[in-house]
């Protein structure tokens, strides 16, 4: 099975589910949570390049968007793409210290058995980021 694809399988197994116990809605690889003030929203975006993945989040009014050409896309179906001002969660998965958006799942040695597994549990470590945001991150009302 091709790494993108067993990614993706682990993280519908251990990451979704967080999400819907989160009280989000949604396919992947787009999520929301509506309440009464406010949409939050979380994308996976797979780099076309290597072997990685960010996750957007934006924000909403819950009366969901209508784009620069009167277009209006509503809250079920919003999308962090949908916003040009989408926070990427913050990765620190190396000593460096340096700040990078991807989490990377290629095997970086013959030995490194269940990355995948590993990605996933950093993802669930990283979701308390992405509650701050929402919860106090402004509203986006500006399309791409």
């Amino acid at each position: 099975m091709a790494n993108r694809k067993k990614m993706i399988k682990e993280l519908k197994v251990h990451v979704i589910p967080v999400l819907y116990e989160m009280n989000f809605t949604g396919r992947f690889p787009h999520f929301r949570r509506i309440t009464p003030n406010r949409i939050n929203l979380l994308s996976f975006h797979f780099s076309s390049t290597n072997s990685g993945f960010s996750i957007d989040l934006a924000n909403s009014s819950p009366d969901g968007l209508t784009t620069a050409s009167g277009y209006n896309v509503k809250p079920t179906k919003l999308t962090a793409h949908d916003f040009k001002n989408m926070q990427p969660i913050i990765v620190h998965p190396y000593l460096d210290g340096a700040e990078r958006s991807l989490f990377r799942y290629r095997k970086a040695h013959l030995f490194d058995f269940n990355v995948t597994k590993k990605v996933c549990q950093h993802v669930i470590k990283s979701l308390h980021t992405a509650n701050e945001f929402w919860t106090k991150g402004t509203l986006d009302h500006h399309t791409k």
